[in-house]
């Protein structure tokens, strides 16, 4: 089934005043019209088009600012003591979900419409107000409103009783989205109803509810925040040890933080975490598959039970995309159905075509003759598809860049070029990666050792720690030792002396390890 629109009777009504508010959050009052269905299957309409005339305020306020001059001083008073305010909310704007240079909003919409409708946990509403959240930050605010009035219908879907910590986080979206919206008048309409009872004050038990819908939400945006949504389904835990749903978000916390640092210890709690999930959760796909890969390299037979498992059973295109990675490797051709099968049910999913483009190529670095260049086609067109669904796909447009150079390392070379005008827009992580693909070509097609160690200097300086940030340390290693063969030490010794000065005096730990599939 595709994402596309929700019917236009299926849309709440928009509220134009915060009398227009109920008495008390979410009342489990029949409604005139019916709920929507369990999987909302909705896209911001700001990822089709672009923005209607008139419907996205100006860029001050899209930004958070007062308008200019001629905006009166009381105002500006008000404006900045209600933003004060605002900072003491618990709610999507004040969690700091965009870690700096490293949320890219547009990315994030199109998986989390994914996760919205196939989500195994009680958490959709907490989904829906984290879409409001990043619709606003790509200014586009009717989108975000939207959001929030869905996170609105399903919370009284899910939570007929009321949920006070759900409640809190949606009402202080609304008036972070208001406030943005230069409407401070409802923001503070808003605001007062985070204050009122019962979601004031904050008792431990609502702090520890707050904490695990901030535990989702972390999870959502990327596994990067594993830890962080760790320690917060651990408090959680602390006040409802009991609840199967806490139960599986510490175990996918867990096991996302181990994804980024592969620590033996989390690992091996991962997986006893995500036995119990699976046991007690037999419905939840997504945590077989994860624990197929904690499992796979001490028990293969039980791994692959798991993955037949999950994807016999499962019409998530994302658990079938995660089943495709353990065939990658060792049965390309087999990965490669399985995203096709992804592919039928979620035509629309952008990150089906980038890990299909994967295993061909994946193929193709063992084949030859014919199905050698049938491949290469193969993983280009896998490409220029996910870019024509996400455009702003940076690590895709590089990809397809590379992959075009097999044929043209002219097209190659333009096609980074053309990024590099539009790197200022790019997150910190992008910037990373383009130094690390050009910088890739200059060494091994361009063969000028120089400029590639200006462009791969260039991605190590960039101060956030990733895995293209290693690689860049990897290569330019490579280029001291080459230069060393050329006889070139006065350049050897200048980026020996940049590599130490970077790392403050130290080699980086676990140099060498990052992107040697490359060499």
């Amino acid at each position: 089934m595709t994402r596309s629109n929700l019917p236009e009777s299926w849309l709440p009504r928009a509220r134009s005043a915060a009398c227009r508010l109920h008495s008390r959050p979410f009342p489990p009052a029949p409604l005139s019209r019916p709920l929507a269905p369990r999987c909302t299957l909705w896209l911001p309409a700001c990822l089709a088009r672009a923005p209607a005339s008139g419907l996205s305020p100006s860029p001050s306020v899209q930004e958070g600012r007062a308008p200019a001059a001629d905006a009166s001083s009381a105002w500006r008073r008000d404006w900045d003591g209600l933003r004060d305010r605002l900072q003491a909310l618990q709610c999507h704007f004040t969690w700091d979900l965009d870690a700096p240079g490293q949320l890219e909003p547009e990315h994030i919409l199109l998986r989390l419409a994914v996760e919205i409708q196939h989500t195994p946990h009680n958490n959709q509403a907490t989904l829906l107000a984290l879409r409001a959240f990043l619709c606003q930050r790509l200014g586009h605010y009717p989108d975000a409103l939207q959001s929030l009035r869905d996170a609105e219908e399903q919370l009284r879907q899910d939570f007929p009783d009321g949920s006070p910590a759900r409640a809190l986080l949606i009402y202080g979206n609304y008036a972070w989205v208001h406030y943005h919206m230069g409407s401070l008048d409802e923001a503070t309409c808003y605001l007062e109803r985070t204050q009122a009872a019962p979601l004031a004050p904050l008792s431990t038990a609502l702090t520890a509810e707050i904490s695990a819908q901030k535990g989702w939400s972390l999870l959502a945006v990327g596994f990067r925040h594993g830890e962080q949504a760790r320690q917060c389904f651990k408090e959680a835990l602390a006040q409802d040890p009991g609840s199967k749903e806490l139960r599986a978000g510490l175990a996918l916390a867990i096991y996302a933080a181990w994804i980024h640092c592969r620590d033996p210890e989390l690992k091996m709690e991962a997986t006893r975490q995500m036995e119990e999930v699976v046991q007690q959760q037999p419905e939840n796909h997504r945590a077989k598959v994860h624990l197929s890969r904690l499992v796979q390299e001490q028990d293969q037979q039980r791994a692959e039970a798991l993955i037949a498992e999950a994807v016999e059973s499962s019409s998530d295109p994302e658990v079938i995309r995660l089943a495709s990675f353990y065939f990658l490797k060792k049965n390309a051709e087999r990965s490669t159905e399985l995203l096709k099968e992804a592919i039928s049910l979620d035509p629309d999913y952008h990150l089906l075509y980038h890990t299909l483009a994967r295993s061909y190529r994946e193929q193709w670095k063992t084949a030859e003759g014919q199905r050698k260049e049938e491949l290469l086609q193969a993983a280009i067109e896998a490409l220029e598809k996910e870019v024509t669904l996400y455009s702003g796909g940076v690590l895709s447009r590089l990809q397809l860049a590379e992959l075009y150079g097999e044929r043209d390392p002219w097209r190659e070379e333009q096609m980074y070029l053309k990024l590099e005008q539009e790197a200022p827009g790019f997150s910190l992580q992008c910037r990373q990666a383009l130094c690390l693909y050009f910088g890739r070509f200059l060494i091994y097609k361009r063969r000028d050792l120089e400029e590639a160690a200006k462009k791969l200097q260039a991605g190590y300086t960039i101060p956030i720690e990733t895995q293209e940030r290693r690689e860049c340390r990897w290569r330019l290693e490579i280029i001291v030792h080459k230069l060393q063969r050329f006889n070139q030490h006065e350049k050897a010794v200048a980026i020996t002396h940049f590599l130490q000065e970077a790392d403050g005096g130290k080699l980086a730990e676990g140099v060498g390890a990052a992107g040697q599939g490359h060499e």
